[in-house]
């Protein structure tokens, strides 16, 4: 319908059914091509990063293959700095606030940026202290979305 490739989760799939239509892959499609900067299924332009990791988390890091075009450098107080040429920075961004405290964007400042200002709207959601009443109902800080009237 959109001649274009797509993408699907298939833990998203709710219902499907066989119909006798087919497909027909371009012959100039490859998809190790397509897939290939991706750092799980987005796509985008891309991007080169370089990531700071604590030597906490540094040997998790250094024991998998994250990505293919990755290249780790081991630092003398044992954190490392992870690089690799990735599709867009949704995904990355996602992957690298897993981390915490324990890791840190050295580049592109683009994408430092967008984790502060991601980490700044987390820290605001935590200013305001929950307070316990006998409701069960959420009571989120001031500028949460469910907080109104």
């Amino acid at each position: 319908m959109r001649n274009e490739v797509r993408i699907f989760a298939l833990d998203r799939i709710k219902m499907l059914h066989q119909t006798r239509e087919t497909f027909k892959v371009p012959e100039d499609f490859n998809l190790d091509d397509f897939m290939g900067a991706s750092f799980g299924v987005y796509q985008g332009e891309p991007v080169y990063i370089k990531v700071w990791f604590h030597p906490d988390v540094a040997g998790y890091i250094k024991e998998k293959i994250w990505h293919e075009s990755q290249q780790i450098h081991q630092q003398d107080d044992g954190s490392i700095i992870f690089e690799a040429e990735v599709a867009g920075t949704d995904e990355i961004r996602f992957w690298i606030m897993t981390w915490g405290s324990k890791a840190e964007v050295l580049g592109p400042e683009s994408l430092r940026e967008e984790i502060r200002t991601e980490a700044e709207k987390m820290a605001r959601r935590y200013e305001v202290p929950i307070v316990a009443e006998e409701s069960t109902e959420y009571a989120p800080n001031r500028d949460h979305p469910l907080q109104s009237g």
